[in-house]
């Protein structure tokens, strides 16, 4: 019984292992073409109304793929933070302080998680019959969110990680990434 334990043990850690790898790889090779729609998901906004660096460096990604024709729509998706203040807001007020035109935001605006993200931008592609995406979001959220909106239908999917910022909070995410990838592929 003992050894059995043991396989198990070590069957989990190598796929931890292999899924750390390709967690890096995903995140860390953007793969990128003229597309409908960039989603960008949400992350931080600070008490005063500014995004928080994270957050920037997510919006300063999708500012230069639409800058660079890769797409003409973008697509901010949302958190309420207990401050009562909507990050999708903040988020389309700096992109378009920074000359992105107002018709060209679509916005989340309905929940506040990668799965209900991927749902209403699903509506959002069928709605203005648009069928492919480039996501903007970290390194460590790449590899769930590509998975997830392939499993939602999405027959084109692109990538793009924003630029790298290291933080203490790598130290959770990566990990929280890892088991919501296999919850996200069991239950999605």
């Amino acid at each position: 019984m003992k050894k059995f334990f043991k396989i198990i043990l070590i069957f989990f850690i190598f796929i931890i292992f292999i899924h750390l790898i390709l967690l890096l790889f995903f995140g860390f090779h953007d793969n990128v073409k003229k597309s409908d729609l960039i989603v960008v998901f949400g992350n931080k906004v600070e008490l005063n109304w500014e995004v928080s660096n994270r957050l920037k460096t997510r919006l300063d990604k999708a500012l230069e793929l639409y800058r660079g024709w890769y797409s003409e729509k973008i697509l901010v998706s949302w958190w309420l933070w207990k401050e009562w203040f909507y990050e999708w807001s903040v988020m389309k007020d700096y992109l378009v302080d920074l000359w992105v035109s107002e018709g060209d935001i679509f916005v989340d605006n309905e929940w506040n998680n990668t799965q209900m993200t991927i749902i209403n931008t699903k509506r959002v592609l069928e709605k203005n019959n648009l069928e492919s995406i480039i996501i903007v979001s970290h390194y460590y959220h790449m590899m769930r969110a590509r998975m997830a909106f392939l499993k939602a239908w999405v027959s084109e999917v692109g990538y793009a990680s924003a630029d790298l910022a290291l933080e203490f909070r790598d130290l959770y995410s990566i990990p929280r990434e890892v088991v919501g990838y296999y919850v996200y592929l069991l239950r999605w």
